[in-house]
């Protein structure tokens, strides 16, 4: 039979030779994936960073805007009037003015905030409109567009009003160029209904060139970059292309990517795709407003560890494979010695032996497996010596039991066979038990029984008290009891 020293030293070798072959050769392969997953990861997170970097713009701007048209809603409590009194409309418009004036103040990137009411029904400048000139700047009151002067289709002046209406929900609008201020600006604007009449709008504007610094500022890997497209993968924001150019248009190689962009809010997958010649990978996430923030960089960058990852690998594994067969055998030897004696001494617990001592100690898992062994041997101990208490010692009354009185029987017989003990045997048993527990419960017959056994060990105080069934009880008289 071999020793276990031989199996072990067998073991690491095998291990070593199989585990130098398999982790060379799966590193070499899979380091592409390697690249790949941590490249994904890494894109994916840093668009999804600067997505949530301009979402919080977007939505803080919803937000004002939501609270503003709750506000005036709630104000607003005479429909009939408001179309008809022009005096309820402009103590109206002195209510929301401030409410207005503060939400604009405190939303980033705002550079106009409006109330505008329908001009079917009140003056064609009726209502508010600030503006200011940056985005740090002091919000000034501006006369409101004069709706008599443009028809309801020029988007350039009056679109930020009939838009929202005829979607008759909260509206996005896409960047343009305001001429009346003279700024590309994306607006948010909702439809101000009560009671089903369109009572007007309320609308932020935000300075385009505030999401153009954050896109601009989104830089990955070397020359990675980002860019904005609306939801028809149409270029909204490219320092390369003007806007509303379509993907599919600059190189038909982008329809893959155009086609995702379409279809797909966002993607845990990077898209790869060919531009200019060059390969290339992106990532992409939707924003609150319907656009498209697209993260793109050359798959050679994205593959530029690729060499040194194989490189690394390949080191590691022939350096870790020889200085770890350098020392196998040394803890060969030594793990075979503490487990030469953990098999000895498993073998004794198996034959019924307790007594064993294990000398090992160490804080490896060898010196743990010892400790335990340790362990249970006294844990074993201390059972057996738990049990013999319980099978010899009755639960209810305390004296000792059937299986005591049993071993005290065959222990008196052996005696008796050497020679004549002096002993007497008395036996009670308890009247009347049956109809205390049929009467009064078994609570009230546990009862009995413990005051009767009282009494016996009270009387023979000086010999041991058996109880060997229900009601019975045994005592073995000696010394002065007998």
């Amino acid at each position: 039979m071999k020793s276990i020293k031989y199996k072990i030293v067998s073991v690491l070798f095998t291990c070593i030779l199989i585990t130098a072959l398999a982790t060379g050769s799966a590193g070499i392969i899979s380091a592409g994936k390697v690249v790949d997953t941590d490249t994904t990861r890494i894109m994916g997170l840093y668009c999804s960073d600067k997505a949530q970097s301009v979402n919080s713009i977007l939505k803080h701007i919803q937000q004002s805007v939501q609270m503003v048209s709750d506000y005036a809603v709630h104000k607003l409590d005479d429909v009939p009037r408001f179309q008809t009194d022009e005096a309820y409309v402009n103590a109206f418009t002195q209510t929301v003015n401030d409410v207005l004036l503060n939400s604009a103040n405190h939303t980033e990137g705002a550079i106009a905030a409006y109330i505008r009411y329908n001009p079917d029904f009140t003056a064609p400048t009726s209502g508010l409109f600030y503006t200011r000139q940056t985005v740090d700047g002091e919000f000034e009151s501006t006369q409101p567009t004069d709706f008599s002067k443009y028809a309801e289709d020029d988007v350039e002046r009056v679109g930020w009003y009939y838009i929202p209406i005829s979607n008759n929900s909260p509206t996005w609008l896409p960047p343009y160029l305001n001429q009346n201020i003279n700024v590309q600006m994306i607006s948010y604007i909702i439809p101000i209904q009560i009671d089903g009449v369109n009572i007007g709008v309320v609308g932020m504007d935000i300075n385009f060139d505030v999401l153009k610094t954050l896109v601009d500022s989104t830089q990955i890997f070397k020359t990675g970059y980002a860019f904005l497209t609306d939801s028809q993968s149409d270029i909204i924001y490219h320092h390369d292309y003007v806007m509303h150019t379509a993907l599919t248009d600059i190189d038909s190689n982008l329809n893959s990517l155009a086609a995702k962009l379409q279809n797909q809010s966002g993607t845990d997958e990077l898209i790869s795709y060919t531009y200019h010649g060059e390969k290339k990978k992106a990532s992409f996430q939707e924003l609150a407003n319907g656009m498209k923030l697209v993260l793109t960089a050359p798959v050679k960058e994205l593959n530029a560890t690729r060499t040194d990852l194989i490189i690394q690998i390949l080191l590691i594994t022939i350096g870790v494979s020889l200085i770890t067969l350098l020392f196998s055998y040394l803890l060969a030897k030594r793990m075979a010695r503490p487990l030469i004696e953990l098999n000895v001494a498993a073998k004794k617990i198996a034959d019924g032996d307790l007594g064993i001592t294990i000398s090992h100690h160490s804080k490896d898992e060898i010196g743990t497996l010892a400790e335990s062994f340790r362990k249970t041997v006294s844990q074993l101990n201390e059972y057996i010596s738990y049990i013999k208490g319980l099978a010899y010692r009755d639960p209810i009354t305390g004296v000792k039991s059937k299986t005591a009185y049993v071993e005290a029987v065959k222990n008196l017989e052996s005696r008796m066979q050497i020679e004549q003990p002096s002993f007497a045997v008395a036996v009670f048993d308890i009247n009347n038990l049956k109809r205390v527990n049929d009467e009064y419960g078994h609570d009230m017959g546990d009862m009995q029984i413990i005051a009767a056994c009282k009494i016996i060990c009270k009387v023979f105080s000086h010999s041991p008290v058996y109880r060997i069934g229900g009601d019975e009880f045994v005592v073995i008289l000696t010394d002065q009891d007998l």
